[in-house]
């Protein structure tokens, strides 16, 4: 764009950089309307809805005009079916478009119908009391009851090694039947170091990964894999102990 020829007095000049100024502002950025419709453009306004208003406000104009007519219980009526045929196309308009919004959602989660709901969260203030802060939190996220892990240790009181509650609990004697006297049957041995279950232990990830009683846990938590071959182990090692500790109640009697 080509500056202003700046000529004649002070004034001239000032009012013409005044209107290059102004002028290039015009060209560059968009006005800012004023008056009119203050409301956003919405999706769902279409066609049919722009001429079912048109008509209605017109049916309005014409039975307010004519109030002291005859003919006013007549565009009364009128009135009344075009407000009707005017909110209809809205509804049908706005169902159409809460489908389009789902069936998109289904397509692309990330899409139209999550920028629409992120926005207007985005424009509601945020909670900042405590109390209600906490009672967001208990509604989305409700106290759930402790799970029962296949891995429950507890500290006997003779300060031994820890045990698995539900592998200990399969006998009274608390020597392993494979290895002899001497050897407790706790978690560490039934799990880690039986030879009984050597070649169960070799296909799970406890054999593949080289996994101690120390950090046993923490791949169980990081890798679902993991997690369940672990606990498919430790269920069958359960079942292996009560199927023979049942077969030896049964010769006892």
């Amino acid at each position: 764009m080509r500056g202003p020829n700046l000529t004649g007095s002070a004034n001239h000049s000032a009012d013409m950089l005044a209107d290059a100024i102004t002028s290039a502002c015009d060209a560059s950025m968009a006005k800012v309307r004023r008056g009119g419709n203050p409301h956003r453009p919405v999706a769902w306004w279409n066609d049919e809805i722009a001429e079912a208003r048109t008509q209605c406000h017109a049916a309005r104009r014409l039975c307010q005009r004519h109030r002291a007519s005859a003919d006013h219980e007549s565009l009364t009526q009128l009135f009344r079916a075009k407000r009707k045929a005017f909110k209809n196309a809205v509804k049908r308009s706005k169902a159409r478009h809460f489908q389009e919004l789902c069936d998109a959602a289904d397509a692309q989660p990330f899409g139209l119908a999550y920028k629409l709901v992120m926005g207007k969260l985005a424009r509601q203030p945020m909670p900042t009391c405590a109390a209600q802060l906490s009672g967001i939190v208990n509604v989305l996220f409700p106290p759930q009851p402790p799970i029962a892990l296949p891995w429950q240790f507890y500290t006997p009181p003779d300060n031994s090694s820890r045990v698995l509650t539900n592998i200990e609990e399969h006998a009274a004697d608390p020597f392993c039947e494979h290895c002899g006297q001497g050897v407790v049957e706790d978690a560490e041995h039934s799990i880690f170091m039986c030879p009984l279950f050597s070649e169960e232990r070799a296909q799970s990830e406890l054999g593949r990964l080289n996994l101690t009683p120390e950090n046993l846990v923490a791949h169980m938590i990081a890798d679902e894999a993991v997690w369940m071959s672990i606990s498919n182990l430790v269920s069958h090692i359960m079942k292996e102990l009560r199927r023979r500790e049942r077969q030896r109640n049964v010769a006892g009697n």
